[in-house]
This record gives C-alpha cells, structure tokens and sequence, in this order.
C-alpha cells in the first residue's frame, strides 16, 4: 500500500539529525511552516522551468510525477524528471536554500532517493515513465539537477553508486528507527541544534 510507503523527504531529515524523522514519524510532531518553507513554495509557483530546458536541453519531461517502490518502502514526487537527447533520466528538484547545488547527502539524499526508485521501478519507453513490476530494471540514474533560487542557476551533480549505498544504508537504518521506536544517540555541535525548531524537545 502508497500508505505504508516512508516519504522520501524523509531522508533529508534524516542526514540532518536523526532525532528529526524520530519526531516526525515516532512521536508524530511535525515541524511548523518557516518563513523558508513559504519562500521556497513562492519558487516553486515561479517559471523555473527554462533555466532547466536551457542547461539541460531535454528532449522529455515530466513534471512532478509520483514515484513510488514497494521494494524500497518510499514514495515522492519530485519537481520534475527529465528526458535528455540521449536518453538520459534525471530527477530534478528546485531548492530555496545557499546550499542547494552542494553534493552534501543533507542536501541532495532526496534525490538521491528519487534515483533509487527510478532504477529499481520504472523505464522509459515510448514517451513514458512506466512502472515496471520488476524486482529491479535496467534503468541507471548516473546525475540530478537542481536550481538553486538564491543563484538562479542549474547545477547538475554526479549520483555515485557510492552515494547511493549510503542512502540505501541509511533508509535501512530510518525504517529500522521509526519501527522499533527507540529514540537516537547523537552528537551534534550546537550552531546546527540553535536554529533547529525540535530543540524544545532535546533540551526541555
């Protein structure tokens, strides 16, 4: 069941604490809309859509369509997924944030993410983006592109398989988390817990 399937936002908020997906899928505390998360819903409505074509000059796109593997236990839908001349798929993501564009896994693991579910369940074929009902496709997902607003430009980032055993390992780590409900250990410096909304929680 689509359900049962963990976010692929999940995965962001995992490589930035792993207290953050334990409030939000354990204790079930989401975090109130920031003034950031308004401003990048403000990008999104805008045309972002040319700086993407004139970078990446796909010959398909298909804007934001669900993903989901039932293998992987995610689901999403990224801003877009592009086509290129030759054959090319990448997932693509417009980002509000100086970071954006940096191949830190806090920034692009829901990428990363999309990826993973491109190449364990879909194809392209005849203009589509097709599930595909196997274990695992033929389908390889080798970069991502995302625009960053503050610079107004696309930057396109290599997705290792290094990269992708690392959010393999951490969504087996995120399931394993949130089912035995046991709250994390972790070490983090106090600039990152200072701007963090579940601070509140951690130190009451």
């Amino acid at each position: 069941m689509e359900d049962e399937l963990l976010p692929v936002t999940a995965l962001s908020h995992y490589f930035f604490c792993k207290r953050d997906p334990y409030y939000l899928y354990v204790v079930h505390i989401p975090e109130p809309i920031t003034e950031t998360m308004e401003a990048g819903k403000q990008v999104h409505d805008r045309d972002t859509f040319q700086a993407f074509l004139r970078k990446l000059e796909p010959k398909h796109f298909f804007r934001k369509p669900v993903l989901r593997s039932a293998e992987l236990g995610i689901s999403g839908v990224p801003d877009y997924v592009f086509i290129t001349k030759h054959s090319e798929i990448l997932p693509a993501e417009v980002k509000y944030s100086p970071q954006a564009g940096r191949s830190s896994l806090k920034s692009i693991s829901q990428l990363v993410g999309y990826a993973l579910i491109l190449e364990y369940n879909y194809v392209y074929r005849g203009n589509e983006l097709l599930e595909s009902g196997d274990a695992k496709t033929k389908t390889v997902v080798k970069r991502c592109a995302v625009y960053n607003a503050y610079s107004k430009k696309v930057d396109t980032i290599e997705i290792t398989q290094e990269l992708k055993n690392r959010v393999l390992k951490a969504l087996e780590e995120l399931k394993s988390m949130i089912q035995s409900g046991e709250f994390p250990s972790v070490r983090q410096p106090w600039s990152k817990c200072a701007n963090c909304w579940y601070r509140r929680y951690c130190y009451p």
